[in-house]
């Protein structure tokens, strides 16, 4: 027979048998395929975490790049080159967990980040900015308010304005009114209180000199009791007004000095009378107001000693029989020459 000097072209074309690796690189090789697939298991449920919470949507880029080693990770595992696989997928991981632990600072960011808006009067990115924070931590309190805060932006800023134009054509009262209804729809807001308080110590001020000027002109028409209640009320405005204490005792003062003068004027008009108890009383009334009122006190003294005197010398015309006895005849004399000795005696 002939020998076969050329294979047949069907030969030529049938590929040779793939070669089978040795068995002990068989089993490096599973072992790292394993480890590979533990990485990629870890790595696959950091990836649903981080995309339950929009992760794209406040750390896109860092995000990205997990995923693309994530990719060059399996693209060497098809390759079986599972050590390059598993090293890609550790950074990957790496990377996930870096985002996942810093989830809590960009929350935090991001809320502060709304917050910002709502001062600055922009509403919609204030609400963006509530609304991610919520894709991140959906029960979050800090974003569920700033959300309901950015609803009312553009009323808040409509309010500010008019409470500004108000105050600067000094509409006090009503430059208030606006703040409050500010401070009732967003009492978080960070110049509302402090523009209450400044409108309020304006509006203070305002009815303190209107007090004041009150005050003073009753005391000209010599009102006195009106003067006192206005310098009161200017003293509870500011109880550190110097002015307004001193107006009060000036006030105070000049009641005192008028309600006395009134009362010496009665008791003279009495002693004219030689109405000696009423004139005591009279007396009795102004030192009520200044106990210290040295002419008043020795008044009193001379008013007392005319008093009894005048009632001895009465009890003594009134009962003459008695002025049999020695003893009430001299009392009687001494008695009758103490009232001669009287300069002024009525």
């Amino acid at each position: 027979p002939e020998l076969v000097t050329e294979q047949s072209s069907e030969t030529r074309n049938i590929p040779p048998a793939k070669q089978e690796p040795p068995p002990w690189q068989e089993a490096q090789l599973r072992k790292q395929r394993t480890a590979a697939q533990d990485v990629l298991e870890k790595l696959l449920d950091l990836q649903f975490q981080l995309e339950e919470i929009s992760v794209a949507q406040w750390a896109g880029e860092e995000f990205a790049r997990a995923v693309e080693l994530a990719g060059q990770g399996d693209e060497q595992y098809r390759n079986r080159q599972f050590v390059d696989a598993l090293t890609s997928y550790e950074n990957s991981t790496r990377l996930m967990e870096q985002l996942l632990a810093s989830k809590d600072e960009k929350l935090a960011e991001i809320i502060a980040t709304g917050n910002a808006r709502i001062e600055q009067g922009d509403s919609t990115g204030a609400t963006s900015a509530f609304e991610l924070a919520l894709t991140v931590e959906p029960d979050n309190s800090q974003a569920l308010k700033g959300l309901q805060r950015a609803g009312v932006v553009d009323q808040v800023q409509v309010l500010l304005t008019q409470a500004e134009t108000l105050e600067k054509n000094n509409n006090m009262t009503e430059a208030l009114a606006a703040l409050q209804q500010v401070a009732r729809l967003d009492p978080d807001h960070g110049t509302v209180g402090q523009s209450i308080a400044r409108v309020r110590a304006l509006l203070d001020q305002n009815e303190f000199n209107r007090q004041m000027s009150a005050g003073y002109q009753a005391l000209g028409r010599k009102n006195y009791n009106s003067a006192i209640s206005a310098f009161q009320a200017a003293i509870r405005l500011d109880g550190q007004a110097v002015e307004a204490q001193e107006a009060l005792n000036q006030a105070q003062s000049e009641r005192n000095l008028f309600a006395i003068n009134g009362h010496l004027e009665k008791a003279d008009q009495f002693s004219a009378q030689e109405q000696w108890q009423p004139e005591i009383n009279e007396n009795n009334q102004a030192l009520k107001i200044d106990s210290n009122l040295l002419v008043v006190l020795q008044k009193r003294e001379e008013t007392a000693v005319r008093a009894r005197m005048d009632a001895a010398l009465e009890n003594a015309i009134n009962q003459p029989q008695r002025l049999t006895s020695d003893t009430i005849w001299q009392a009687a004399q001494v008695l009758y020459r103490k009232a001669g000795e009287i300069d002024n005696p009525g």
